[in-house]
């Protein structure tokens, strides 16, 4: 039975919670079978078994969601325009598109067997379920993932402006090097030989 008032919704939020974990850890195990087919015995037949519990999994999430929010919500959320390509729709398009790539694979698979070009497609198709993990980072479990993957991204910025900083000075010392002391180069090497130091800035390179 189901529980009523403020436990119903506890109850709901527990249960997206543990949906959203058992999605979380099939795309973890599709992302291990996939490298493990890739190193090990990847002509094997039962790796096409393995993807097709796989496809039905994300199949079955894509029609439960569907069923649950309904196609223009699913897709748009609730009083969005059609128009409206956000985030969101983006996103939902993703997950879509992998669907319908498992489903085609799974399809490939099964009608051009292992002809050299049906190889091709099946690897390229493949490939493509790489993608797939980016999906963690839209689940509340892979909270934090998602935080330090937004803070890998914003350090990078602050990355390249520390780099920048070191390398203008850097540049201006090596021009200044270059043009002070590798044109008197000729002069220094025939007064002091063992005091010439044009060598040193025969090019920015070394300077």
């Amino acid at each position: 039975t189901r529980p009523a008032g403020p436990l119903r919704a506890s109850w709901g939020w527990w249960r997206q919670q543990l949906a959203h974990s058992f999605i979380g850890f099939v795309i973890v195990l599709n992302a291990l079978a996939l490298g493990l087919s890739i190193e090990y015995s990847p002509d094997w037949g039962g790796w096409l078994v393995v993807d097709s519990v796989f496809a039905i999994i994300f199949t079955a999430e894509l029609l439960v969601n569907l069923r649950l929010y309904g196609l223009r919500t699913y897709f748009f959320g609730p009083g969005r325009p059609c128009s409206n390509f956000d985030v969101d729709l983006r996103w939902r398009l993703l997950e879509f598109l992998l669907v319908c790539l498992a489903i085609w694979e799974i399809v490939a698979a099964l009608t051009v067997g292992t002809a050299e070009q049906g190889r091709i497609i099946f690897r390229m198709l493949r490939f493509a379920r790489i993608a797939r993990i980016v999906r963690l980072c839209r689940l509340h479990v892979f909270a934090e993932l998602t935080s330090m993957v937004n803070g890998a991204i914003g350090g990078l910025r602050t990355l390249f402006w520390s780099m920048m900083l070191m390398a203008l000075p850097l540049y201006v010392v090596a021009l200044v090097m270059r043009e002070g002391l590798a044109g008197r180069s000729s002069a220094n090497e025939a007064a002091a030989p063992d005091l010439d130091l044009g060598w040193a800035f025969q090019d920015l390179g070394a300077s």
